[in-house]
């Protein structure tokens, strides 16, 4: 008798995914009251290329309910994330190079999902991990920023706590006055199992030189998912496991050009995204295998100048295949 051997599977060299959300939100200011609810649509596209090149993709497409017949171009179906990754490459650990997302430090101040067109590394360095990115954010009428370059240094001394370091600048753009630097430190701390802390500021060249910062507090009693950066950004459950909840709670305080962009945060109302303070509670929940809800409530006013505040609920579900 003879017994044949089975042979190793390989993994496919080209693999899809996708993600599909639909968020609904009200906003009130005390004197308008305003629903919006939004679609978004994300595939995946992953390629080994050999054992060391890799390459990502993710076409998006999105927009508000009814709105088919006269979307926007950033709505439009389009390349987000388009990039190759090379491992171990002269020296450096882990190079990117193409479209892609950059989301450096804690992510107050960065938190770019895609469109972020340049080059990004990664070394490792004993405990600690230096990042360094050079690249152009997309272009437009509504640009946050369009030349974004910078060195981030992340230690991590335990695996409950990390802290970062980070320098960076960017040119003018519609939303900033001037060109500006901008230095920035963060740290992730875990209390105890489920519970942590992350904190962020960062600080600007740009006259009078104002700040940013946020601070936050997570409880996850599922999985003990430990926060690395600041929710929204990052999801407080673990994508992965069934049942995972958490919940949160933040304060943040954006002065105006204190931040090349909205960087991990929005506005609404009069309390604009480049200018504007306030609290955020958030809960999340992996209702079963591959669906996520998320809920918040964020009570935000304008850091300067005259306006209302404003109070924002949200809902969201998020599916992942």
């Amino acid at each position: 008798l003879f017994r044949s051997e089975k042979k190793e599977e390989k993994p496919p060299k080209i693999r899809f995914g996708g993600e599909t959300l639909v968020e609904m939100m009200n906003v009130d200011n005390g004197r308008t009251n305003k629903n919006t609810n939004n679609w978004r649509q994300r595939i995946h596209i992953d390629a080994d290329v050999n054992d060391r090149v890799f390459y990502h993709a993710r076409l998006q497409g999105q927009g508000k309910f009814g709105s088919n017949g006269n979307q926007s171009d950033s709505e439009k179906f389009r390349f987000h994330q388009s990039y190759f990754g090379i491992k171990d490459f002269l020296g450096v650990e882990r190079i990117h190079i193409g479209r892609l997302n950059l989301a450096a430090g804690r992510e107050l101040a960065l938190a770019y999902q895609g469109n972020a067109d340049g080059i990004w590394f990664r070394h490792g360095f004993g405990k600690a991990r230096l990042e360094g990115f050079f690249v152009d954010t997309a272009r437009g009428s509504n640009d946050t920023a369009v030349e974004l370059r910078g060195l981030n240094i992340n230690y991590a001394p335990t695996d409950k706590f990390e802290a970062n370091a980070m320098w960076f600048m960017s040119d003018k753009t519609s939303s900033t006055t001037d060109a500006a630097h901008y230095g920035d430190i963060g740290f992730s701390a875990e209390l105890s199992k489920g519970v942590t802390v992350v904190g962020e500021y960062a600080r600007s060249s740009a006259s009078g030189n104002p700040q940013a910062w946020a601070l936050q507090a997570t409880y996850n009693w599922k999985s003990a998912k430990r926060q690395r950066g600041l929710y929204t950004y990052e999801g407080m459950v673990n994508v992965k496991q069934a049942h995972d909840q958490a919940v949160g709670i933040s304060w943040r305080s954006i002065e105006p050009d204190s931040l090349p962009g909205g960087g991990n945060y929005y506005g609404f109302g009069d309390a604009v995204t480049r200018n504007h303070k306030g609290l955020m509670i958030g809960y999340q929940n992996m209702v079963m295998e591959g669906l996520r809800l998320s809920l918040n409530y964020q009570h935000l006013l304008p850091y300067s100048g005259s306006g209302e505040s404003a109070n924002r609920y949200y809902a969201a579900f998020d599916l992942y295949y």
